[in-house]
């Protein structure tokens, strides 16, 4: 999916997935931290769609492009990157619901934010 349009529908869908986890009674806290990273990413793969830059070999190749080019947001998108890591690489690694709840509400907003605001501005 190499579409500006198509990557915002994609983290519209993830973000309404996200959205029917109870996280106060979900035994799947480390699902609900893969949906946000997932919904984070079409976020800024959204962006990149609209430079030129989507063709992303790996996630670090997109690492470094986020800390390059969207460093106001970098370290949002780094750490629902390391949770969703974790949650698919790490079986010790625990969740509490406080953490999705500031994954989800504080990061994946800042960068759901900070992204439709820089198309808003580029669709100018």
């Amino acid at each position: 999916m190499s579409d500006k349009d198509g990557h915002l529908r994609k983290a519209e869908h993830n973000l309404k997935f996200v959205k029917t986890f109870n996280l106060e009674n979900t035994k799947y806290l480390d699902w609900a931290a893969v949906a946000i990273f997932y919904t984070a990413c079409h976020y800024v793969d959204a962006y990149f769609a609209t430079t030129g830059k989507l063709e992303f070999v790996n996630h670090g190749q997109r690492n470094d492009a986020v800390e390059d080019e969207l460093s106001p947001i970098a370290r949002q998108y780094l750490i629902l990157f390391r949770a969703g890591h974790d949650a698919r690489y790490k079986p010790y690694r625990v969740f509490s619901t406080r953490d999705l709840m500031d994954y989800e509400a504080v990061h994946l907003a800042q960068i759901e934010n900070y992204i439709l605001d820089l198309l808003n501005k580029l669709s100018s």
